[in-house]
């Protein structure tokens, strides 16, 4: 949620900061300083009280008796796989649009910087509204159907956006594309620690592999502007967005074979 205000936030005051008369180097400096103020907060918080709940829930696991399971079993779980890449091609479109999206969105002609800049703010707003809404429908939806339905609004909006051709197509695309992207990282998070009883390591992996995607997509965009035109590499996020969706009907139809995730207990 918090993440969330402050994508929404940033991009009005770098542009406060630069009408003021920052250049983007002082800006980048003042990044630097508040990541350094992060490292340091984290480095010096009281973990105690936390460190006690995962003592208790530790002890709780450990008087139930349950067989041993191979290190990285999880990698074997179909239904693993398929949140972890629903998470990587996730993970690799939020990023996209985060890095990319004013790019794209001023190339198109219809659209001003400065509304471009705007509308990735827009999209953040909806992404709050859209966690609260998912907040509560989660309480009587699984997690499963919320990702494969979410999934597929993430793609179709961005194949609406790539087809715009005018300001009020792209704003409604956008808006579409915020409320899909809001429970997506929270929903395929859910979903896989019900499949694998939140195991430390599993999450890890699922975590850092779905990072892995934010870091790459962006990459291949580059790339692919360089060599083929903006217009074109943008392609490449509509193919990564079906996947999404591909991924997340997947783990919807593995969840109702297995008969979990379902029906709520």
């Amino acid at each position: 949620m918090w993440y969330a205000v402050g994508a929404f936030l940033s991009p009005f005051v770098t542009m406060l900061l630069m009408g003021a008369g920052m250049n983007w180097k002082t800006i980048l400096r003042l990044l630097a300083v508040l990541t350094v103020l992060i490292v340091l907060s984290y480095a010096t918080m009281d973990y105690r009280k936390i460190e006690k709940e995962e003592k208790k829930e530790t002890g709780e696991e450990h008087s139930q008796a349950a067989a041993p399971k191979e290190k990285f079993w999880f990698l074997k779980n179909t239904g693993f796989l398929l949140a972890v890449g629903a998470l990587f091609f996730y993970m690799g479109l939020e990023n996209s649009v985060n890095g990319w999206f004013v790019t794209y969105l001023k190339s198109t002609g219809f659209m001003s910087a400065s509304l471009a800049t705007v509308m990735v703010s827009v999209t953040w707003i909806m992404i709050m509204i859209g966690r609260i809404v998912i907040a509560n429908v989660s309480k009587r939806v699984p997690p499963a159907k919320i990702l494969a339905v979410i999934s597929t609004l993430q793609f179709a909006s961005v194949l609406i956006l790539v087809l715009a051709n005018n300001t009020a197509m792209a704003v409604a695309a956008l808006v579409l594309l915020g409320l899909g992207m809001a429970g997506a990282f929270p929903t395929t998070t859910a979903f896989t620690g019900d499949l694998m009883g939140n195991s430390p390591l599993g999450m890890s992996v699922f975590t850092g592999i779905g990072s892995l995607g934010g870091i790459l997509t962006p990459q291949v965009i580059g790339v692919l502007a360089d060599k083929l035109g903006f217009q074109a590499a943008i392609l490449f996020l509509v193919l990564d967005a079906f996947l999404l969706a591909l991924f997340g009907a997947g783990a919807l139809r593995y969840a109702t074979n297995q008969k979990i995730q379902v029906e709520r207990p």
